[in-house]
């Protein structure tokens, strides 16, 4: 075990007390998709091109942010279960995963395939067999035939799942591991890995749909998870960098706070020239590693600001509680507002969000919470009486 020195901001996955501001990063990341699908799908062509609003047309990097935030977290929880109980950790450790992502994954996509779309079900049983166990085994991001084809958010669940199983297996490595070596190593296997794809899919002239499919896989992305690995183990292992960096107070939070602010700005000075990225090598290697740097920055920014217990983020907390529920229910709620109602514009993306945030706060409180409550049940009852308590989901 390692133990945090005085003032550090060292942070389990029990500790949710801790870095509550990490559920704000969540409820920005979740906004930007969200108002994405809505300017994209609803051809909301109105909307300016002009900072802050043009953000909301990339909002596709909303999902970047999310593996961002989840290489963070799911580091912090997978350090914590290893230092815990290294020999049989895998098992808690992917049980409390599944609980978390299991049940409204398959809720979500089972009202889409009967609901909303399905045209699966008028395929030939033999396809219909390929989508169905790509989904449920997590592996429909894998191919360009299935790729969210129920669904379509979901095929960042499947990157998600794949994550899980790469840190069970990765996380004795990366804790007895130099930061540097740890951070070299992913982000230098995304790069290369990302590279000899734009040798077989030649930027500006292969499928831009084959590149974004095989580029957002792993390893392609685990420059993306591993900027939050780093930061997790950083602060977990009593890093030098914990020590002087990530305390609570208003100079830490504004160093962080001014890094995020010009990271993020130049990676969107670098994105806007170029902003169909799949033409440009240059852009479909590095650019992505440069986002998560600004991401990352941000994240050190909410755990090191001093005033986390301010009432008038509850709101905005609450958001990123449900930001899984407001994922995966989005598409779903912006399909057919748009075949029912013909919205478009400010009111179909007022509506979707107001459905979107009732559903999953629904889905929240009456399935996801009882399910991890299931898990930590499960695991207190596997340990027995003078086993250490589960940690938390």
């Amino acid at each position: 075990m390692f133990s945090a020195p005085s003032g550090a901001v060292f942070i389990s996955s029990a500790d949710g007390a801790m870095y509550p501001l990490i559920d704000l990063l969540r409820a920005c990341a979740a906004t930007l998709v969200v108002a994405y699908h809505v300017i994209l799908i609803g051809q909301w062509t109105e909307v300016p091109y002009t900072e802050p609003w043009r953000t909301f047309k990339a909002g596709w990097i909303g999902v970047d942010f999310f593996l961002v935030i989840s290489g963070f977290v799911i580091a912090l929880s997978a350090f914590r279960g290893w230092s815990d109980e290294p020999h049989t950790f895998r098992k808690s450790f992917m049980l409390r995963r599944l609980a978390r992502i299991v049940p409204l994954y398959l809720l979500t996509c089972l009202l889409y395939l009967f609901f909303v779309d399905g045209q699966i079900l008028g395929m030939s049983p033999g396809a219909q067999l390929l989508h169905y166990l790509s989904h449920l085994l997590f592996l429909h991001n894998l191919l360009p035939a299935t790729h969210g084809s129920i669904n379509g958010p979901t095929w960042s669940i499947a990157l998600e799942m794949q994550f899980y199983v790469f840190m069970a297996f990765a996380m004795p490595w990366m804790a007895r591991r130099r930061l540097w070596v740890v951070a070299a190593t992913l982000i230098l296997t995304a790069v290369a890995y990302r590279y000899v794809l734009t040798l077989w899919l030649v930027p500006g002239q292969a499928d831009t749909n084959l590149q974004m499919v095989y580029t957002s896989e792993l390893p392609g992305t685990l420059d993306q998870f591993g900027c939050g690995i780093v930061l997790a183990l950083a602060c977990v292992r009593g890093e030098p960098l914990a020590r002087q960096w990530l305390v609570r107070s208003w100079l830490t939070f504004g160093v962080w706070a001014a890094l995020t602010v010009v990271l993020f700005t130049t990676a969107m000075a670098v994105f806007w020239p170029r902003a169909i990225t799949w033409y440009f090598p240059s852009m479909v290697i590095f650019w992505k590693t440069l986002l998560s740097l600004a991401f990352v920055s941000a994240i050190a920014a909410a755990i090191t600001f001093p005033r986390p217990d301010w009432r008038f983020l509850r709101p905005f907390l609450y958001l990123g509680e449900i930001s899984y529920g407001i994922y995966l229910w989005h598409m779903l709620v912006l399909t057919l507002v748009m075949r029912w109602f013909h919205l478009r514009g400010f009111a179909l993306l007022a509506c979707v969000f107001a459905v979107t945030l009732a559903l999953a706060a629904a889905s929240w409180h009456w399935l996801e919470k009882p399910a991890m409550n299931w898990a930590r049940r499960r695991l207190a009852r596997s340990q027995g009486p003078n086993g250490a308590s589960p940690r938390g989901v």
